[in-house]
């Protein structure tokens, strides 16, 4: 997969500590999760993805096991159960969520009656979302360009997307959620190594659509990946994943295309417990130049989706960022390094993701 890196780019905008936040689409308190679990099993080179809510906050699972159907379980994924066969764990968390009253209504498994040991699970209370992969759980299977993943999101009806930016050109947008990731375990195989390790990745992300050209992009906000525990972050990069062109950024002082926010913590490849602050800022500047570097990356492959030239310059977007509405955004939790004998399982905790304009 081709990457195309820049270097830092100056951040212009409004003052983040002065300035005033409209909101896009604040955190909502689900009052019924049993509308918000969904799950999906069809790869996305078939474009024929599980339709989700519009208008409403929701979770949904992928390739997380032969079965579309999602069950109950009394079992708390907030944490190792006081029974759990290895002492050393018990107690400790794994999404680190803490559920009240009734578990069942919070939770949905790839089994029935699942545990940590037997299934992977989503989990929805109030304005929190969980997440726990287990590869270990479901078969693996060949995929292109993605990976087993869990989705916390929230799409715009059709028709009611809104603007990505206002009239006003120092208005930025703002992308933000609570996060831990309490629990990581991998194995990778001596005897039978795959190219990469088992990796966990978590992303914010938005997703946004030319209104005149019909055409998306996505920019992803990387704040976790277990590669980098003593490495330094990745560089930022326009990438393309078979469906759809987007920008990849980890969340830290100098990224291109985007900046953390006062008070934002930054990515990370070291787990952690206790819930963190992700705060990201996009000026309308970052994203021109992110459209470019999209751009130069179509310019390079024509061939891939949403590449073709749109403009007698050849740019396959165009660079009034003006043209563009914001569709969805969310929380995106990806595996990828694993197969029949290479594993790892994950708990991921989110809360209060939500979507705002600054000025």
């Amino acid at each position: 997969m081709l990457a195309l890196a820049l270097g830092p780019l100056a951040a212009t905008g409004s003052d983040p500590y002065k300035g005033t936040r409209t909101p896009l689409k604040a955190p909502d308190c689900i009052a019924d999760a049993s509308q918000s679990f969904f799950a999906d099993d069809v790869p996305q080179s078939e474009l024929q993805h599980v339709i989700t809510p519009a208008g409403r906050f929701y979770a949904i699972g992928r390739y997380l096991g032969a079965s579309d159907a999602l069950f109950t379980t009394d079992y708390d994924f907030g944490r190792f159960d006081d029974a759990y066969p290895i002492p050393a764990l018990r107690g400790l968390p794994l999404t680190g969520m803490k559920l009240a009253g009734d578990v069942r209504a919070a939770q949905r498994t790839w089994q029935p009656d699942g545990d940590a040991d037997t299934s992977s699970a989503l989990q929805l209370q109030c304005d929190e979302f969980g997440s726990y992969i287990n590869t270990w759980t479901f078969p693996y299977r060949a995929l292109v360009g993605e990976g087993p993943h869990a989705v916390y999101g929230y799409d715009f009806p059709a028709g009611l997307a809104p603007p990505l930016y206002d009239a006003d050109p120092a208005t930025d947008v703002v992308l933000e959620a609570d996060v831990e990731i309490p629990w990581l375990a991998t194995f990778a195989d001596p005897a039978a190594p795959l190219p990469i390790p088992p990796i966990g990745q978590v992303t914010l992300f938005f997703y946004a659509l030319d209104r005149v050209s019909g055409k998306p992009l996505a920019v992803l906000i990387e704040i976790f990946d277990n590669r980098y525990t003593t490495l330094r972050y990745p560089e930022p990069r326009a990438m393309h994943d078979t469906e759809v062109p987007f920008l990849s950024i980890p969340l830290n002082p100098v990224a291109t295309f985007a900046t953390p926010n006062p008070k934002s913590s930054y990515f990370t490849g070291t787990p952690w417990s206790g819930l963190r602050l992700f705060s990201v800022r996009v000026t309308q500047a970052q994203f021109r130049s992110g459209i470019a570097a999209i751009n130069a990356l179509c310019g390079d492959h024509r061939d891939y989706a949403w590449c073709e030239a749109q403009f007698v310059d050849g740019s396959a977007y165009s660079d009034d960022v003006s043209r563009y509405d914001l569709t969805s955004f969310g929380l995106l939790h990806e595996v990828f390094g694993t197969d029949d004998r290479n594993h790892l399982s994950m708990g991921v905790h989110a809360k209060g993701l939500g979507m705002w304009r600054l000025r």
